[in-house]
């Protein structure tokens, strides 16, 4: 397992299935790469990411995955929508707060601050037969019918 110390930046890499433990808050602060992914699993990703000054992440949208992104400095304006050409303004986010992006929604950050927007990203795909597991039970607990277990 990698560990590091409260104040000690890692290594800017992916490291990969190992466990990983470290201080998100000073390396995200100090990172200066545009996107940066630093640990990568079989169902989630992380990336470190530094918006500059009128940047933004570019349109985009990831079919499969929900996505949390939070913003650890800066400023910034989030548009989402069903259409890559028909976003809509959602908010205006600053340091500490959270965005979640579901798994299908066009969507862009705009850096509308004076210095650089520094954030974590974490991208998450649920196995299939834990999502199949859990929209078994949800619909168990909602419609009180007996379903048998997915094998």
């Amino acid at each position: 397992m990698r560990r590091h110390n409260c104040g000690e930046h890692p290594e800017i890499r992916d490291y990969g299935c190992e466990p990983f433990i470290f201080n998100i808050n000073h390396a995200t602060n100090m990172n200066e790469n545009f996107r940066t992914t630093l640990w990568t699993g079989r169902d989630m990703q992380l990336t470190l990411m530094s918006i500059p000054v009128c940047g933004d992440i570019g349109v985009e949208m990831h079919q499969d995955v929900d996505q949390f992104i939070r913003v650890e400095s800066g400023r910034a304006t989030v548009y989402m929508g069903n259409c890559r050409n028909d976003l809509r303004e959602i908010g205006c986010v600053d340091g500490s707060y959270a965005i979640l992006i579901p798994a299908g929604a066009w969507h862009n950050i705009v850096n509308t601050g004076n210095r650089p927007l520094s954030s974590i990203r974490s991208m998450h795909r649920l196995s299939i037969p834990l999502a199949q597991f859990i929209v078994q039970r949800l619909m168990r607990n909602t419609m009180n019918i007996e379903y048998e277990k997915i094998t």
